[in-house]
């Protein structure tokens, strides 16, 4: 587990749906798709994908999207999984500017 300071906040928005997200925050400012297999270890600010996603989904790969909003005062990613036909958030952080990490 990692310990961030305390102004950051970690799945704020577990559940939404990426067009909810949107809804919420606007036009994100960075996009994109990440595939992930049963090695790929990630970076120290992405989740821990195997807390979501068993191995033999990780065996056969997926895919998920991330979405991530610069906004004035703060950072937001968000981590979306497919469920059905829409995009739904699994995993969010949101880091205040300015802190260091």
């Amino acid at each position: 587990m990692t310990l961030l300071p305390s102004d950051s906040q970690e799945d704020l928005y577990i559940g939404k749906t990426v067009s909810q997200m949107i809804l919420l925050l606007g036009k994100p400012t960075g996009k994109g798709f990440r595939v992930i297999d049963e090695n790929y270890r990630g970076y120290e600010s992405e989740p821990d994908y195997s807390m979501y996603f068993s191995l033999e989904e990780r065996r056969a790969t997926v895919t998920i999207k991330i979405l991530e909003w610069a906004k004035k005062s703060e950072h937001i990613v968000v981590w979306a999984k497919r469920v059905d036909e829409e995009w739904e958030v699994f995993s969010s952080l949101n880091r205040k500017k300015g802190v260091l990490y």
